[in-house]
């Protein structure tokens, strides 16, 4: 099943949608029935424990946005809850999760075991009200294979196991067994500064703006540290690497943005219609 929006952020980018309002939608759950499923361009905007809860193969999540503000519990955008899943793709999303002091938000959330797991060029941001970070990763399973690529990150990251590979930290803790971190940049130093690594970043001089809350802001500034700066000279960051991350989730179908007609026709005068559109990468 292959179920496909018209992105979020509609009216901050040129998206070229003629109606610029976001598909919108609430929880979803991958359940046994649902793998192979793929879900791109959506909003989901729901005040619930999760936002996202996957228990299937082979699911790809893919260019979304979910914004999960479950103040009086602990939120957890997305939430893979069965063990030894393979083919969990997590990509090009724009993920906040928040809450009030004394829980815990969670943007990515799993403790089951064995997981395949790609999470690659998202925006992953989890705090509560006062901006007390919290979980942007948080895999407690230790016998998994987790792949981080090209994610800008805002909160602390918990996993095992887990390839980092030319993402930025905004700000946060990195804990866990038997991870690697290599070509990322770090406003501390989380990561050190071997393997490519660089520490005690100003993140202020890396993008446009990413106190903006919109995905354009996390375009990196001229003259960024993080530009050419990843893995064989990629930049790092969403919009680096082999899948760059696109605004406003717009998916790979063409885009409507004007249509005109002569209005009422008939057999002997039909109706004529023009419209123009824009083909999406």
């Amino acid at each position: 099943m292959v179920i496909i929006g018209t992105g979020y952020f509609l009216n901050e980018n040129d998206s070229a949608q003629a109606n610029e309002y976001p598909s919108k939608i609430n929880t979803v759950i991958f359940s046994d029935a649902a793998e192979g499923s793929i879900l791109k361009g959506f909003e989901l905007y729901y005040s619930a424990p999760y936002s996202v809860q996957i228990s299937a193969n082979n699911i790809t999540f893919s260019r979304n946005r979910i914004r999960n503000h479950y103040y009086n519990s602990s939120p957890q955008g997305i939430s893979i809850i069965a063990d030894s899943l393979i083919g969990i793709v997590i990509e090009n999303n724009y993920i906040e999760v928040r809450c009030n002091s004394p829980y815990t938000s969670y943007a990515i959330y799993s403790n089951s075991k064995g997981l395949n797991l790609s999470i690659n060029n998202n925006y992953l941001s989890a705090y509560r009200n006062n901006y007390d970070l919290g979980k942007a990763i948080y895999l407690s399973g230790q016998s998994g294979t987790y792949s981080f690529a090209n994610n800008v990150l805002n909160g602390n990251l918990s996993s095992h196991n887990g390839a980092y590979l030319n993402n930025i930290l905004l700000d946060g803790s990195a804990s866990g067994t038997n991870n690697f971190y290599y070509f990322n940049l770090c406003n501390s130093t989380q990561f050190g500064n071997d393997y490519g690594n660089q520490q005690n970043v100003n993140m202020s001089t890396v993008f446009v703006d990413h106190t903006s809350g919109v995905d354009n802001g996390l375009i990196l500034a001229p003259g960024s540290p993080a530009i050419g700066t990843g893995f064989e000279g990629v930049d790092c960051g969403i919009f680096g690497g082999n899948n760059p991350y696109v605004l406003s989730g717009i998916p790979t179908i063409p885009s409507i943005f004007e249509i005109t007609h002569t209005g009422i026709g008939s057999v002997a005068t039909p109706i004529q219609v023009n419209f123009k559109a824009k083909s999406n990468r």
